[in-house]
C-alpha cells in the first residue's frame, strides 16, 4: 500500500502552539509559504506540534550574517534526544531552507518541540513537512461511515408501541371474522342437506261434472235366472271416472 503525499503545514496553523506567543512576530514575503514566517531572536522561546505521521521536516528561511551570527536552534520529538542545527553562512537570503529532517517514527501521533538557543539573532519559521503514515492514509482514503443511533427516545418508543398494539389488535380481528364467516358457512350448508329443497308439483286440473262431487256411486243390476238380481255398487273418487273399471257379468 502506497503512503499518501507529504503534508504541508504553515506557520499560521492553530494547531501550532508558541511560547511565549506576544515574543513571536508574524513576517513573510513572496517567496516564502503561504507569504508569512514566524519569527524570533529571543532565547529560549518554543514551540509545539502533535501531528500524526511517521517523519518530520522543519523549514524557513536563512538570512546572511556575519561570521559567528547564525540563529541556532534545537529540536526533539517525544522528548527524545535533541537535535541542534546551526545554519551555513550565506551572502543572500535562501528560502524554504531545510532546518531539520526527523528519522522515521512509529506510525502514531507524535509531538515536535523547537526552542531557540541563541539569542539577539532573527530565526525565521516558515512550514512543516508531514509524512503520514499507513494509518492516517487509510482515513484518509476511506470515507467515513456513521453508524445508526441504537437509543430510542420516549416518543420512538410510545410510538412503536402504539403500532404494535395496533397490529396484535388488528390481527386479532381478523382471526375472528374469518372463523365467524366459515361457521355461518358450514351452518347453511348442513341446513340445505337436511332439508332438500322440493318444487310444487302442479297436476292438470279436470272439471267434472256437479253431481261428480264427493263420492260418485254406480248401481249396475243384472238379471239371474229365476228373476233374481244382482246389484253391484262401485265408487270413484273424484277426478278418476276415466279409470273406472266396468263391472263385471254373470251369466246364467
Amino acid at each position: 500500500m502506497s503512503l499518501s503525499p507529504p503534508i504541508i503545514m504553515d506557520d499560521l496553523d492553530p494547531s501550532i502552539r508558541y511560547f511565549p506567543e506576544h515574543l513571536w512576530d508574524i513576517e513573510g514575503s513572496s517567496n516564502e509559504f503561504n507569504f508569512s514566517t514566524h519569527s524570533a531572536f529571543t532565547a529560549n522561546v518554543s514551540l509545539t506540534l502533535t501531528f500524526h505521521g511517521i517523519a518530520i521536516g522543519v523549514y524557513g528561511t536563512i538570512d546572511p550574517t556575519s561570521p559567528g551570527s547564525v540563529p541556532i536552534t534545537r529540536y526533539s520529538v517525544d522528548d527524545g534526544p535533541a537535535t541542534i542545527f546551526t545554519p551555513p553562512r550565506l551572502d543572500a537570503l535562501a528560502y524554504q531552507q531545510p532546518f531539520y529532517q526527523s528519522p522515521v517514527l512509529e506510525d502514531r501521533e507524535h509531538t515536535l518541540r523547537v526552542s531557540l538557543v541563541s539569542h539577539g539573532i532573527p530565526f525565521w519559521l516558515d512550514y512543516f513537512n508531514i509524512t503520514p503514515g499507513i494509518l492516517a492514509s487509510i482515513s484518509q482514503s476511506t470515507p467515513s461511515m456513521t453508524l445508526p443511533s441504537t437509543t430510542s427516545t420516549p416518543t420512538e418508543v410510545k410510538s412503536n408501541k402504539t403500532r404494535f398494539i395496533g397490529g396484535v389488535v388488528g390481527g386479532v380481528l381478523g382471526a375472528l371474522l374469518l372463523l365467524a364467516l366459515t361457521g355461518i358457512f358450514i351452518v347453511r350448508r348442513r341446513k340445505h342437506e337436511e332439508h332438500p329443497l322440493v318444487l310444487p308439483y302442479h297436476s292438470e286440473s279436470r272439471e267434472l261434472d256437479s253431481t261428480t262431487q264427493g263420492r260418485r256411486m254406480y248401481n249396475n243390476r243384472k238379471t239371474l235366472g229365476g228373476g233374481s238380481t244382482i246389484s253391484t255398487t262401485f265408487s270413484t273418487l273424484r277426478g278418476d271416472w276415466e279409470s273406472a273399471i266396468d263391472p263385471p257379468s254373470y251369466r246364467p
